[in-house]
């Protein structure tokens, strides 16, 4: 008969092989920490979507094959994607499969995209349309399938094309739409560069027939209109179509935008004292230009000029390092000096200067930002921050370029003595506001600062007059405001008081300070 401590310790030894053959057949359904992968762990393993598959006999098939072709690493290429048998040189082919890549757990693996004959065939329509001359009939093609195939490579191209087609047509309304739907429906398109090169050809041509002078593009940017990705071919850089006119009347004598100021070309503010005529290398020349440009859309139906500066700044904002970036933005500051809006223009002139410090217009842009501050300094009754900062920009062109030409160093200088003169002004108007108010002790003060800091200005010889004249007026004692009486300060409204407020022996004339 056993006794209890005995029955406990023979209880103790079962109930441990029971947990033990419990946590040995866990493990061995579930092959963790096995050794071995268990029928369990392979059945699980094939429905888990967290970890990878296994290879398919069709592609362990296809890994010798590529083994046997190029050798041991020819398989790690093929299950990465990159099996050289399957490569290919054309370029459209490339740009297309690397659109269908996924990025889920099967991200090495092309995924099979099911062909489309009838959107091809239609595409291929429409594009030889195109490639005939058949705007409008292209166009109408090319926007049901951008609307029908958006978010694909056929819709990218095919809205693309609709912008084209319009730009052909000299629709440069539509067009302008048709590339900002594209840029927006499509952030990062491969034609960003095409779309920059036409909305930046359209402003142009809208500055132009705003009446703004608009120079000739001193270089063209070689940039292919080719769309590529699907096909070799596509819309190259054609001269749109001209719509049939009257004849053509001299460029003096054309309709311009009423809202615009009309600027000569002989007028100096045009430029950096230079003279500017109005481009010729627009797409639609002005003297061809129609009386009903306003409503075939080859000019926006009003503010004409805002249209053009609202392009331009699509160019700056899709491309802000590309080509054409300095340009516009140059441009735009040209076109605000001409109609006269110098702060506006002296703020993009900024922006040149502070982005692009090697563009080859950076001296141009210099000079002519000292321009805009400048002429936007309104006079001595109003903030003189404009001229602070042109003086910095002359003293900047100076030490920059101290080779430029002997007439342009005498220019800059007259600017600095233009700035000097006024200065001196601000400072003698200051004297002349306190000789008004009966202030002679401030009259004196700023008076004697034009004398003594501009002494060769006309304003130190009007100066000399009025010290004459303050000399004769009263001295008047004027106490501090009583607000800015700091606490336990005698008050400021007594005369001849101690700290105390009590009065002192010791404080001469007016509260100050006896011998």
């Amino acid at each position: 008969m056993y006794s209890e401590s005995a029955r406990m310790r023979e209880f103790d030894r079962y109930r441990g092989i029971a947990h033990l053959s419990i946590v040995a057949v866990a493990m061995g359904l579930s092959g963790c920490a096995s050794g071995a992968t268990s029928a369990w762990s392979r059945w699980s393993m094939t429905r888990d979507q967290g970890i990878a598959k296994g290879i398919s006999d069709e592609e362990y098939a296809n890994a010798k094959g590529s083994k046997e072709r190029f050798g041991p690493l020819g398989v790690v290429d093929y299950l990465r994607g990159k099996d050289k048998s399957q490569s290919t040189t054309n370029a459209a082919e490339v740009a297309a499969d690397s659109l269908k890549r996924t990025t889920s757990r099967d991200n090495w693996k092309l995924q099979q995209v099911q062909a489309d004959p009838e959107t091809e065939a239609e595409f291929e329509g429409a594009e030889k349309a195109f490639q005939q001359g058949q705007f409008s009939a292209a166009k109408k093609t090319f926007a049901k399938l951008a609307k029908r195939r958006k978010g694909t490579p056929f819709g990218e191209s095919a809205q693309f094309y609709v912008a084209e087609c319009a730009f052909q047509n000299s629709d440069f309304v539509t067009a302008h739409n048709a590339y900002e739907q594209l840029v927006a429906d499509y952030p990062g398109t491969r034609y960003l560069d095409r779309v920059v090169e036409r909305e930046y050809a359209i402003s142009r041509q809208w500055l132009a027939a705003a009446g703004m002078n608009v120079p000739n593009r001193a270089e063209e940017n070689s940039v292919s209109m080719t769309p590529g990705a699907f096909r070799d071919k596509g819309p190259q850089l054609m001269t749109p179509a001209v719509p049939g006119s009257e004849p053509a009347k001299p460029a003096d004598t054309k309709d311009r935008d009423d809202g615009v100021k009309k600027v000569s070309t002989d007028d100096s503010s045009a430029g950096a004292g230079s003279e500017v005529k109005i481009a010729t290398d627009l797409p639609v020349p002005l003297e061809k230009m129609p009386w009903y440009a306003r409503l075939s859309g080859l000019l926006p139906s009003v503010d004409v000029r805002g249209h053009a500066f609202a392009a331009l700044e699509h160019v700056r904002h899709h491309d802000p390092t590309g080509p054409l970036a300095d340009d516009a933005t140059l441009l735009l500051a040209d076109a605000y000096f001409q109609a006269q809006d110098y702060e506006t223009s002296s703020v993009y002139y900024d922006q040149f200067l502070s982005d692009f410090p090697k563009s080859p217009m950076f001296r141009e842009a210099q000079e002519k930002a000292i321009l805009a501050k400048i002429n936007s300094y309104i006079g001595p009754e109003y903030d003189a921050q404009s001229l602070e900062k042109a003086r910095e920009l002359i003293q900047q062109t100076l030490a920059n370029y101290p080779d430029r030409p002997r007439e342009e160093q005498k220019k800059l200088y007259r600017m600095l003595d233009l700035i000097t003169d006024q200065e001196a002004e601000r400072a003698y108007m200051v004297g002349d506001y306190y000789k008004r108010t009966g202030k002679a002790m401030g009259a004196e003060f700023y008076f004697g600062k034009v004398i003594q800091k501009y002494p060769n200005s006309v304003w130190a010889e009007k100066a000399r007059v009025q010290m004459v004249e303050v000399a004769k007026m009263p001295r008047k004692f004027s106490a501090p405001s009583k607000i800015m009486t700091q606490p336990g300060a005698a008050d400021p409204l007594s005369i001849n008081r101690g700290s105390s407020g009590a009065p002192t022996q010791m404080s001469g004339p007016n509260g100050m300070l006896g011998p």
